[in-house]
């Protein structure tokens, strides 16, 4: 008997992984808390960091234009 993956919605993701990012409470602990396998936390976790670096890299490299420039 095969069991099916749980799809979980975007938001509880990005719960969870706000709660491993603060890093007050041990993982072991929000895996008993929100249901989830640890390694999938872990998971979650490294691509919110991921998402978060490459938000910031795009906002740097965007070039800045004062206002009132015009050349």
């Amino acid at each position: 008997m095969s069991r099916t993956r749980k799809n979980h919605p975007v938001n509880f993701k990005a719960k969870v992984a706000l709660s491993a990012l603060r890093e007050d409470t041990p993982i072991s602990e929000l895996a008993l808390k929100y249901g989830v396998h640890a390694t999938v936390i872990h998971r979650w976790k490294r691509e919110a960091l991921t998402a978060m670096e490459q938000g910031v890299q795009a906002s740097v490299k965007k070039p800045h234009r004062s206002r009132g420039a015009h050349l």
